[in-house]
Order: structure tokens, then sequence, then C-alpha cells
């Protein structure tokens, strides 16, 4: 069995839409990508679900915790979940918080520091798992958290891709982009009805 290690924030958590703070629930796994994912795998690969709300690539977050920065714990599941054949990391959404002020040049830092750990995490003799580097859907904030996320950031960053040139390749054309870097895939999110 082959395992897939699925990294990220709310939307991997699959926290449905929130019109205040406290208000938290969680879609039916059946519902959630990691899970819509494990379905259309099958029992050939265990697809292990890691989000936590408000995670961020690489920033400690002076409201909800530091415990949201994934830098601070991606060597912990790294090693847990070890050997990993594949990995999505889906992240940058949180990021673009107006508190961070961040770049899309710095989210992207974050989420290649993620990446070379994960690489250097590799046991010896052992082989490198895939990388999927997802970014985030654009999202557009109502109510209560309309002014949480820096507007002009997020249109760079979503449009950014992470600094990587988008190619795709003729069997890949259902995919809006994709980009194969020996290891490392990298897709923008694409509104999906019914997943999240």
């Amino acid at each position: 069995m082959k395992t897939l290690l699925c990294f990220g924030d709310s939307n991997t958590h699959g926290t449905i839409p929130m019109r205040t703070r406290d208000e938290v629930s969680r879609y039916a796994l059946g519902q959630r990508w990691p899970g819509v994912l494990q379905a259309a795998l099958g029992a050939d690969w265990w697809v292990i679900e890691e989000g936590l709300p408000g995670r961020t690539s690489s920033f400690d977050d002076p409201v909800e915790g530091e415990d949201r920065n994934a830098l601070r714990y991606w060597q912990a599941c790294l090693q847990s979940h070890r050997p990993v054949d594949a990995i999505v990391i889906m992240l940058g959404t949180n990021d673009l918080k107006a508190r961070f002020m961040a770049t899309p040049s710095r989210i992207s830092q974050g989420v290649a520091t993620l990446i070379d750990m994960a690489l250097d995490n590799t046991p010896p003799g052992g082989i490198h798992p895939l990388i999927l580097v997802v970014t985030p859907a654009p999202i557009r904030e109502l109510g209560f958290f309309q002014d949480l996320h820096h507007q002009t950031c997020a249109s760079a960053f979503m449009n950014s891709n992470f600094g990587l040139t988008c190619r795709v390749s003729s069997d890949q054309s259902q995919l809006d982009c994709l980009v194969s870097v020996d290891k490392l895939f990298f897709k923008p999110a694409m509104n999906s009805a019914g997943v999240r």
C-alpha cells in the first residue's frame, strides 16, 4: 500500500465556511477533498488528512497561535507518517491574512522550505516522495471575515504560480496547469462544487 500525505489548512481539514469565528463545523469525510481522493485512488493507497484551520506556510500567528506555523510541525508530521510515497501541500490562504502583509515571494519561500524539508526527510536509500503543490483557490470573504485577507497580495499570490513556469502536456490537457520539476508538481486549485 502506498501512502499519500495531504498537508494543508482548513480547506484540507474540510471546515465548512464560517459566519463567525466560533462557528466551527466540518464536512463529512467523503465530502472533504482528501476523502474524495481516497475513494478515487482505492485500496492501494492510504490517504492521510493533515489539515489544520488557520495553518500558514511559515508564519507564527499572533492571534491564533504559533502552532499554526506549518514549519513548527512539518518535521514531526513527516517522521510520524514515514515512509511517504506522495505529498500534496495545499497552503497559502492563511498567509494572505492582512496581519502578515506577505508577498507572493515570501509565501513561496515558506512552501519551498516545506518541500526541501520533505525531500531531506527521505530515509537513507529511500526514494523521494512525489510532491504536488496546490495553490489556494480564489477567495472572497464575506461578513465577519471580509477584512481578514489582504486582497492585493491575494490576487498577486494566486496568479504567481509560486514562481514556477507552467507547462501543460497534451496528456494532461484537462488540468489548468501542471509543472513537473523532477518530483515536484504544481497545480492551482479550482473551484470544485461539493468538494472542499
